[in-house]
């Protein structure tokens, strides 16, 4: 399902990059280069990505839990029920901490800026909370669009293949 790889795209991205909050900007310059950046704004950066980890997490059990419990007459009290206290399977996996990032962080794509970052992983987050609240015990799953890679991303995917080729390429 394209939405379970544009999940594990952004969670790659907040992981390698740790870049974004949810305002959008982390209040590191965005003009700077990952390459160019000290520790303390790494762990800034990692901080703010933290919260978009959430709102992906929130996002993920919306849609796991409503498709489980899609098609049943009593669809909308157990996805509620799901949603308030989520099994292991109906959450994204691991755990997202800002440990140990400066390395992975400069080596991931060291020529990009964190604004280029911040727009790909504000994006994503957007896609992809669009599609969780479109996605209802009401609505034709069937008719609904799973999300697209934006193409801040796709340009990203495209210029740091190493990043996250399977995801981002053309």
């Amino acid at each position: 399902m394209r939405f379970m790889s544009l999940l594990f795209a952004t969670t790659l991205l907040s992981m390698t990059a740790g870049c974004g909050d949810d305002g959008g900007g982390s209040g590191v310059s965005g003009s700077k280069k990952l390459e160019d950046l000290s520790s303390s704004e790494i762990t800034t950066l990692c901080r703010g990505a933290q919260a978009k980890f959430n709102r992906l997490s929130e996002a993920f059990t919306v849609v796991s839990c409503t498709q489980f419990a899609y098609g049943e007459d009593t669809c909308e009290a157990d996805a509620k029920q799901c949603i308030d206290d989520p099994s292991p399977d109906d959450t994204l996996e691991g755990e997202f901490t800002c440990t140990n990032t400066d390395n992975e962080f400069k080596e991931g794509c060291p020529e990009l800026t964190v604004k280029e970052f911040e727009t790909c992983l504000e994006a994503l987050t957007k896609a992809i909370e669009t599609f969780a609240d479109k996605f209802t015990c009401e609505a034709e799953i069937t008719d609904l669009e799973e999300p697209t890679t934006p193409k801040s991303c796709t340009d990203l995917g495209n210029r740091c293949p190493t990043l996250s080729e399977d995801f981002f390429g053309p």
